[in-house]
C-alpha cells in the first residue's frame, strides 16, 4: 500500500478520537447493544439475532466470547471487548480500499461517500449488521476490480466475501453487484488460481443474495422488516442534522466530480468552501439546539447503508474504465462531511454520558422499578439533553449491566409503553443472572417481591439518596 496522504491520516485520526470517546462512554450499550451484551454474558456463546446476519454477528462478538472463555469477569473489560470490534470496521475497510485501489485513487471517493453519509449516520447503533455488511462489501468489490490484478487483493476479496454471505439483507442489492464484478474478473484471468478466487467471490455474492431474499420473504422478526419499510421519512427531514447534511453534501460532491468542473482549480476551491460553509451552518444549528438531536434516527438511518453503497457501486462498475489515477475532487467535500459527522458523534457521546449520569442520580434516590420518564425527564431537560434518550426498551437491561455492586433500583420503559421487552423487570425469575460479574441484585429482588405486584408505583424513596461513584470504570 502506498504511503498514506495527510488527508486519509486526518480522517482516520478523527475517527479514532470519536471511537475512543464512544468506547470510554460505553455507547455500545445503547438499544440492542445492552441486550446482546447481557445475553452473551449469561450464555457465554454467540447471540445470533437472525441467521441471515450470522456472519456479521460472529465478527463483532468473538472477542467478547474469547474473553469470557478466558475467565475474565471484570465488567469494564468485557464491555471493551464487546465494543471495540464494531469500531474497527470503518477504518479497516477504508485502509483495505486504499491498498486495493492501486493507481485508481479516484475510486476511493465511492466508499468514503457511503461511510460518511451512511455508516456515520448509524454510528450510535454501532453493533448493527448493516454496518458490517457495508464494511465487508467495499474491499470485496475493490479486490475484484483491482486494475493491477494482484493475487493478494483477490485472495483478500475472496476471504472477506465468506462472512458477507450472511451479513445483512442489503445483499439483495449488493450481492448481484459482486456477482458482476466476480464474473468480469473471472473473464480477465487465465490461470486456474485467480479464476478460482474470483469464482469464490462470485459464488459468495450469489449466496448472499439468496440468503437476503429468503430473509425478506420469510423474516425471522417481521417487526424489524416492517420498521425498515417505514424508514423512508428519515431521508426527508426526520433524520436530524447528520442525514440532512449528508444528502446536501453528497449533492455538492456530485457537482465537484463533474468532468468539466473537476479540472478547474477555482471550481474545486469554491465547492470546498461551499461544503465547509454548509457543514458549519449545519453543525451550528445542531450544537445550538442539543435537545433537538435525533437519537432515534441513528437506528432508522440504516436504510442509507443499503441504498448508498448499491448506487455508488453501480456507478463505479459503469465508470470503471474512465481514468481514475487522479484524486476525485469530490474527495475533499466528502472529507468535510466525514469531519462534520465526527463532531455530531461527539455530541451524541456527550449526551449519552449525560443520560447515564442522570439515570444513576435518579436511581440513587429510589428503590424498586421506576419508569424512565418519571425518573429522568426533568433531569434531561435541565441538562439540555434530548428527550429521545428515554425511548426504547433497553433501560432495564442497561441498569443491570451498568456496573458491579448492589442493585437497588431499575429503570423501566416509559409510561404507556406496551411493546416487546427482553425480560419482565417485575418478575425475579426473568432477571439477567449476572452474579458472576459482581452484580448483586438481592436488594432489588426483595423490593420487587414486596411491592412489585402493585397496580400503581413500584418504587419508593430512598432517604438519603445514595450517590455512588462508578466502579470498575
Amino acid at each position: 500500500m502506498r504511503r498514506l496522504s495527510p488527508f486519509w491520516i486526518s480522517l482516520l485520526l478523527l475517527y479514532l478520537i470519536h471511537a475512543a470517546a464512544a468506547l470510554r462512554a460505553e455507547r455500545v450499550l445503547w438499544s440492542d447493544g445492552a441486550y446482546y451484551f447481557s445475553q452473551m454474558l449469561q450464555g457465554e456463546t454467540f447471540v445470533i439475532g437472525d441467521s441471515s446476519r450470522a456472519g456479521a454477528d460472529v465478527l463483532m462478538e468473538w472477542p467478547l466470547i474469547a474473553a469470557l472463555k478466558l475467565g475474565i469477569t471484570n465488567l469494564a473489560a468485557l464491555k471493551l471487548a464487546f465494543g471495540f470490534p464494531s469500531y474497527l470496521f470503518t477504518p479497516a475497510s477504508l485502509l483495505l480500499c486504499l491498498w486495493m485501489a492501486g493507481p485508481n485513487r479516484a475510486w476511493l471517493a465511492w466508499p468514503l461517500a457511503t461511510f460518511a453519509a451512511g455508516s456515520m449516520n448509524t454510528e450510535l447503533l454501532v453493533i448493527h449488521e448493516s454496518r458490517v455488511a457495508l464494511a465487508l462489501f467495499w474491499p470485496v468489490l475493490f479486490g475484484l476490480l483491482d486494475a493491477t490484478r494482484r493475487r493478494a487483493t483477490l485472495l483478500t476479496s475472496a476471504a472477506l466475501s465468506l462472512p458477507f454471505i450472511a451479513s445483512y439483507e442489503s445483499a439483495i442489492l449488493l450481492g448481484p453487484l459482486l456477482m458482476v464484478a466476480g464474473f468480469l474478473r473471472f473473464r480477465q484471468e487465465t490461470d486456474t488460481g485467480p479464476k478460482a478466487l474470483a469464482t469464490v467471490s462470485l459464488a459468495s455474492g450469489l449466496l448472499a443474495t439468496l440468503v437476503a431474499v429468503l430473509s425478506v420473504v420469510k423474516p425471522t422478526h417481521p417487526a424489524n422488516l416492517a420498521t425498515f419499510e417505514k424508514s423512508w421519512p428519515v431521508l426527508v427531514g426526520e433524520g436530524g442534522a447528520g442525514v440532512s447534511l449528508s444528502l446536501v453534501l453528497l449533492g455538492v460532491a456530485g457537482v465537484a466530480a463533474l468532468p468539466w468542473l473537476a479540472t478547474r482549480r477555482w471550481s474545486r476551491v469554491l465547492l470546498l468552501l461551499v461544503a465547509a460553509g454548509l457543514a458549519f451552518s449545519g453543525l451550528s444549528e445542531a450544537l445550538g439546539h442539543p435537545t433537538a438531536i435525533a437519537v432515534e434516527s441513528q437506528y432508522r438511518a440504516r436504510i442509507l447503508n443499503v441504498i448508498l453503497p448499491a448506487l455508488a457501486a453501480a456507478l463505479l462498475l459503469i465508470t470503471r474504465r474512465i481514468d481514475a489515477t487522479r484524486e476525485s475532487p469530490a474527495r475533499n467535500v466528502l472529507g468535510v462531511l466525514f469531519a462534520a459527522q465526527i463532531v455530531l458523534q461527539l455530541q451524541l457521546t456527550q449526551q449519552w454520558t449525560t443520560y447515564r449520569e442522570v439515570s444513576r442520580e435518579a436511581l440513587s434516590c429510589v428503590r424498586g422499578l421506576i419508569p424512565v420518564d418519571t425518573a429522568i425527564a426533568e433531569r434531561l431537560r435541565a441538562r439540555n439533553a434530548s428527550p429521545q434518550w428515554m425511548r426504547g426498551w433497553h433501560h432495564a437491561t442497561l441498569t443491570f449491566v451498568d456496573r458491579p455492586g448492589p442493585l437497588r433500583a431499575v429503570l423501566s420503559v416509559w409510561n404507556g409503553y406496551t411493546s416487546w421487552q427482553p425480560f419482565d423487570p417485575r418478575v425475579g425469575g426473568s432477571f439477567p443472572r449476572l452474579e458472576r460479574f459482581g452484580v448483586d441484585d438481592r436488594e432489588y429482588r426483595e423490593t420487587m417481591l414486596r411491592i412489585g405486584h402493585r397496580v400503581g408505583p413500584t418504587w419508593e424513596p430512598e432517604t438519603p439518596c445514595r450517590v455512588e461513584a462508578p466502579e470498575g470504570r
